[in-house]
């Protein structure tokens, strides 16, 4: 049985729920715009999460990633880069589906016109789904580096961050390692 949800809408709070509901209609609301996209969702009425950070309900709703990716290299390429709606949306994609955020930032990656822009996509999602994740997706990273000379010009450009020591000390190796 598919889980039931339940989603506070407006101004109302968790206690003023409306539901249930199934995650088809409750995705057709957010996609037909009468829910906004970080409505705030639950399937148990006790834990409540915004719904644009909940992967079931990211995966269901259409991610406009064409806008992601062009508005992470248009910050990448400005004089002085200004986080917008992309950053937000990315922010809550590494959150609730870090696996949806591997795919956006290596289209990015791939779709970097300039080092600036490679540079910013590096210091920013990259570096944030390897603190947040860098034990999950080290191994990617790794495979990713070996195959794609822009993949690994890339991982140069990181900080530490909060990446723990291991894979930091591979993030670096498949940085410098030789093809």
């Amino acid at each position: 049985m598919s889980a039931c949800w339940y989603y506070c809408g407006g101004e109302s709070g968790p206690e003023r729920c409306i539901g249930p509901v199934s995650l088809a209609q409750l995705s057709a609301l957010i996609r037909s715009g009468k829910l906004p996209c970080d409505v705030l969702v639950s399937t148990t009425k006790l834990e409540w999460d915004e719904a644009d950070s909940v992967e079931a309900i990211l995966r269901a709703i259409p991610i406009d990633r064409e806008r992601i990716v062009r508005e992470y290299i248009e910050y990448g390429e400005s004089e002085v880069p200004e986080w917008g709606w992309a950053s937000a949306r990315m922010f809550n994609i590494l959150e609730g589906a870090p696996e949806l955020a591997w795919e956006l930032i290596v289209d990015m990656i791939n779709r970097a016109p300039s080092d600036n822009a490679l540079g910013f996509i590096a210091a920013g999602p990259l570096e944030d789904l390897l603190s947040k994740d860098g034990a999950t997706f080290i191994e990617l990273v790794e495979h990713r580096a070996r195959q794609d000379e822009k993949f690994k010009r890339a991982l140069g450009m990181l900080r530490r961050l909060g990446m723990t020591a291991e894979v930091w000390g591979r993030v670096v190796e498949a940085a410098r390692e030789v093809a």
